[in-house]
C-alpha cells in the first residue's frame, strides 16, 4: 500500500478545482454535453451475452489491449458505467480507448434496458440495489481468460454497485480481482 500511495501523488496533495468548471458538477456536465462533441473513435467490440435466471437478458462488451501492458501480464479493467449508461456512452468510449492503449483488456456491463439494440426480456430493467449482473460479467470473463487480473471500476452509480460487490459479506466474488475504483459516487441521497 505504501508503494501504491508513493506512486499516487494526488493522494497527498491538496485539491484545487480548476476555476471555471471544476467549482460544479453541474458545470462539468454543461461543459462536457458540448466540448465532448469531439469523440474518441469507438472500436469494435465484441458483445457478450447471457439468460439470468428471471430471463433478462444481460449483455457487456470487451475491447482488446491496443498494447502490451509494461507489467507483461494479462489485466482487464471492468467497468460499470453510471446511470442510465452503457458501452455506448461517449464517456465510457473514451475511458475504455484510453486503457487499451495503456496494455489493458475492457469489459463494460450494460445495465439491463439501457440499450436500445437489446430487448428487454424479463420484467425488470436494472436497479442499483443489485451486484448480480456485475457478478455473471466477471465471472464469465474470467472463464473465458484464468489467468486475468481485474480492477474494477465504477462511474457515479455505477461506483456503487462496484462497492456494494466488494464489500457484500457472504458472497463469492469473481476470482482473480486485483481491486476496486469508484469515481464520482454518491454519498448522500437525502442532500
Amino acid at each position: 500500500m505504501t508503494e501504491l500511495l508513493h506512486h499516487a501523488l494526488l493522494q497527498s496533495t491538496r485539491y484545487v478545482p480548476t476555476p471555471l468548471w471544476g467549482l460544479s458538477g453541474h458545470l462539468q456536465t454543461i461543459v462536457h454535453a458540448v466540448v465532448g462533441r469531439v469523440r474518441t473513435r469507438q472500436r469494435e467490440s465484441v458483445r457478450r451475452f447471457s439468460r439470468l435466471a428471471d430471463g433478462a437478458t444481460l449483455t457487456w462488451d470487451e475491447w482488446t489491449p491496443l498494447d502490451e501492458h509494461p507489467a507483461a501480464g494479462d489485466y482487464t479493467i471492468a467497468v460499470c458505467p453510471g446511470i442510465g449508461n452503457s458501452s455506448e456512452t461517449v464517456y465510457i468510449w473514451s475511458f475504455v480507448h484510453y486503457a487499451c492503449m495503456h496494455g489493458y483488456r475492457c469489459v463494460v456491463l450494460n445495465h439491463l434496458g439501457a440499450l436500445r439494440s437489446v430487448k428487454v426480456t424479463s420484467p425488470r430493467i436494472f436497479c442499483y440495489g443489485r451486484t448480480e449482473e456485475l457478478d455473471v460479467m466477471l465471472k464469465s470473463h474470467v472463464t473465458r481468460y484464468p489467468t486475468t487480473q481485474m480492477v474494477l471500476v465504477g462511474f457515479s452509480m455505477g461506483g456503487n454497485i462496484v462497492t456494494k460487490y466488494m464489500g457484500q459479506p457472504g458472497v463469492r466474488r469473481a476470482p482473480n480481482i486485483l481491486g476496486a475504483v469508484s469515481i464520482c459516487q454518491g454519498y448522500d441521497a437525502q442532500r
